[in-house]
């Protein structure tokens, strides 16, 4: 295989050779400029982004920590400015089906702008619906295998209903930035590649009316307790409280008593 420099490749224009060596030079210029680019660091962000680790015990009335620990969504808030802007984008679609009756998955975060589909997998009936600030809407009654959406632009706790069904209760909370996660069944969690410098991490719970919080100083070698002033992964122990999920269909009337 034949090679040739730029300099051979414009002796095919009837150009000289100190404008040729000249256009040479810039083309190489410009070309590493853009390899260059490659590797530009964008602000707030380390060269391999550091993760949020930690976890969660939930704990019943009495403070005995319970079983399971999954559900309890982690997220990020009141970044600095800059970190929010330099985030990617959105997912084009979130999901929450409606599988026996149920809603699944129950507790959903997402990012403000996100769609949601709700696709009915029963072979019954369903009313999708929300009474919410953050996003009213009545998806109306449709049945199995037929798929209904949401754009969700502002950011806010949603709680979704079934008019057919009162059992049925999902939790959607709308985020301003894409940092945040649900823990597992053991209560562990990770943020990946969060933007460095001081951050508050919260974890909202259902079961719970006060999110926990904290402040974190995010940096390359780790997090910070701005509190304690040292290096540790993140926990959080959050208390269950009695809170009914009774509600009046779309109307503001009662349900059935037979559905």
């Amino acid at each position: 295989m034949m090679t040739y420099s730029l300099p051979h490749l414009f002796r095919s224009f009837n150009i000289s050779r100190r404008v040729r060596r000249r256009l040479a030079a810039l083309i190489a210029v410009l070309f590493l400029g853009t390899v260059g680019l490659g590797s530009t660091a964008v602000p707030g962000f380390a060269a391999s982004a550091p993760s949020v680790r930690g976890s969660v015990t939930i704990v019943d009335k009495e403070g005995r920590p319970k079983s399971n620990h999954e559900g309890v969504v982690v997220f990020l808030d009141e970044l600095e400015q800059g970190a929010v802007s330099a985030a990617p984008s959105p997912l084009a679609h979130a999901e929450i089906r409606q599988n026996n009756k149920q809603f699944s998955p129950r507790v959903l975060p997402i990012l403000a702008g996100t769609t949601v589909d709700f696709p009915n997998d029963d072979t019954v009936h369903h009313n999708v619906f929300s009474l919410s600030r953050t996003k009213p809407f009545d998806l109306g009654i449709y049945g199995q295998a037929v798929k209904k959406s949401v754009t969700f632009d502002q950011p806010g706790l949603v709680k979704i209903y079934c008019n057919i069904h009162p059992n049925m209760v999902a939790y959607l909370l709308v985020l301003a930035n894409p940092y945040f996660t649900v823990t597992d069944s053991k209560g562990e969690f990770v943020i990946h590649e969060v933007p460095l410098g001081v951050a508050i991490i919260r974890a909202w719970h259902s079961k719970s009316r006060q999110e926990a919080e904290q402040k974190i100083h995010v940096t390359a070698e780790g997090v910070r307790d701005i509190r304690l002033n040292v290096s540790q992964d993140v926990h959080f122990e959050i208390q269950e409280e009695t809170i009914s999920i009774e509600h009046k269909n779309k109307t503001g009337q009662d349900y059935p008593e037979k559905y």
